[in-house]
């Protein structure tokens, strides 16, 4: 157990290593050094999650189990779909009262996009959800897959430390434990992956759109409706939570606590200086 958390803690520490030489970086190369800040530890991670602990095991059968996580079920899908709405509706609360309590001490959150919608999709929503889930979801997980509280916790304080930035981090905790659990529960990646699009994918098309009351509108009607077929299948849910919750004790590493220093220092640092 050890040594995984430490290796998911090592593969995190180098993306953001990778991520602030990319910032320093101008042009094409920072460009690359960006996206390679995530496919290393990703591709890292994905080596030793095939890697056979049994010496006996064949390596095409891990890689077969690994690949699994990448389809979903029609189980999964009808669990997923109730979860999307309620788990928009609490990220989108948090983003709002993150700004409005930093809005107290004077600092603005301004998000801007001088590019084409179409182009800030795919760049801002559709690939962030594709490599955030990979790294932040699918390495820790299958990595700590007897350990799963643990590797929910972990997984889900590394992607909100790993936004450095204040008014991200608290938003992004919710979404990391609502993503976490999600793919924890449907046994796919994909399940998460989308949601994780949709969310980003909403927040784009408030901020082309500037028509925030009517989105708010329609994420909370649909969320209101999505609680009313959770409570039907609210069995299927709680069964997760109760093996969850019984899955021993959380365990965390002393050096996720250096990724998170770095992190909050760097999330401070640029809110005074930025």
């Amino acid at each position: 157990m050890t040594s995984k958390t430490k290796l998911i803690c090592a593969l995190d520490l180098l993306f953001l290593f990778l991520l602030l030489v990319s910032g320093a970086t101008d042009g094409a190369i920072g460009d690359v050094i960006y996206y390679l800040a995530f496919l290393v530890p990703i591709l890292i991670g994905f080596y030793f999650i095939c890697a056979p602990e049994d010496k006996n095991e064949a390596t095409e059968n891990t890689l077969k189990a690994a690949l699994s996580d990448f389809k979903i079920s029609k189980r999964g899908a009808i669990l997923s779909l109730p979860i999307v709405f309620p788990a928009i509706s609490v990220i989108l609360l948090l983003s709002y009262l993150t700004s409005l309590v930093l809005g107290i001490f004077g600092y603005e959150n301004d998000v801007a996009f001088d590019m084409p919608f179409l182009s800030a999709v795919i760049s801002h929503a559709l690939v962030p959800a594709v490599l955030e889930e990979l790294l932040f979801r699918f390495v820790p997980i299958k990595l700590l897959k007897e350990e799963r509280k643990s590797a929910l916790v972990l997984s889900s304080l590394m992607f909100a430390f790993a936004h450095a930035n204040l008014f991200q981090i608290p938003y992004a905790l919710a979404a990391g434990i609502i993503f976490a659990f999600l793919y924890i529960m449907t046994g796919s990646i994909l399940s998460s992956i989308l949601l994780h699009f949709l969310n980003n994918l909403i927040s784009l098309i408030s901020i082309y759109t500037e028509k925030d009351g009517i989105i708010i509108s329609a994420v909370t009607v649909g969320a209101l409706i999505s609680f009313a077929v959770i409570f039907a299948l609210r069995k299927s849910y709680s069964g997760v939570i109760k093996d969850l919750v019984g899955d021993g004790k959380v365990k965390i590493d002393r050096i996720a606590f250096v990724f998170i220093g770095v992190s909050a220092f760097l999330a401070i640092t640029s809110l005074i200086f930025g």
